[in-house]
């Protein structure tokens, strides 16, 4: 009777523990490396949890997120979940990745283990099971945008998603409207939609594109209102 009791206590540990394994996205205990042979053994993308542990939104997420019964089906489906403190165990790839925001949800797909999408920040159950979507369509990854914009074959729109894509994923964008503003011709730069890159998304009064906002401002003025301009310039 002993025995059995023993079993049955056992059993009923068992199921517990799996039911809470089924429930929560299942990170695995393993370095970065070991990850990469999984996830090619697997054949399965990593999903990297980058946190550090001042981070409130990141205990937030792992305490209200990251244990939806949809999240954890979702992400133990599709993915090689890790989790790193950035500031401890993942320092050194945090080198490559610098992640400055958290959390960073970084994806790596396989068996070239390259990045493929990445966003920062703190995400409710709905966006993040988008975000994990996102990650595994090739229309949506930042990786496709990166690629089109750098072989110069991305349309403007385009062009303006992949730097709010950067500003999501945490990574400097400036650098980079910066440089396309600088590359435009004065009739390129005053298009609709070029003025919106400018106008949304640059924000540093040290880059060089500055000045061509100030040069170009009474051109600006003929085509948009002058408080459109003028604001952009105090904003900046």
């Amino acid at each position: 009777m002993k025995k059995i009791s023993l079993l049955l206590l056992f059993i009923s540990i068992s199921i517990s523990g799996y039911s809470q394994l089924r429930d929560s996205i299942h990170f695995l205990p393993i370095t970065f490396d070991e990850a990469i042979v999984k996830a090619k053994a697997d054949k399965k993308p990593i999903f990297l949890h980058a946190y550090a542990s001042w981070c409130h939104y990141c205990s937030e997420m792992t305490e209200k997120v990251y244990t939806d019964i949809n999240v954890a089906n979702f992400y133990n489906k599709n993915f090689i979940n890790i989790k790193m403190d950035m500031e401890k165990e993942g320092k050194n790839l945090n080198k490559k990745l610098k992640v400055q925001n958290f959390p960073a949800h970084i994806f790596f797909d396989y068996p070239a283990t390259t990045m493929m999408h990445r966003e920062a920040g703190k995400k409710d159950v709905l966006d993040f099971i988008t975000l994990g979507y996102d990650a595994l369509d090739t229309t949506k990854q930042l990786r496709t945008f990166e690629r089109k914009y750098f072989s110069k074959t991305a349309t403007v729109p385009e062009i303006y998603t992949y730097f709010k894509m950067l500003d999501r994923a945490g990574l400097d964008n400036q650098t980079g409207v910066n440089s396309y503003l600088l590359g435009l011709s004065d009739e390129e730069l005053l298009k609709q939609e070029n003025w919106r890159i400018m106008y949304d998304l640059f924000k540093d009064v040290d880059m060089p594109a500055f000045n061509r906002v100030i040069l170009n401002r009474d051109a600006y003025q003929q085509i948009y209102t002058e408080d459109s301009i003028d604001n952009k310039i105090l904003g900046v």
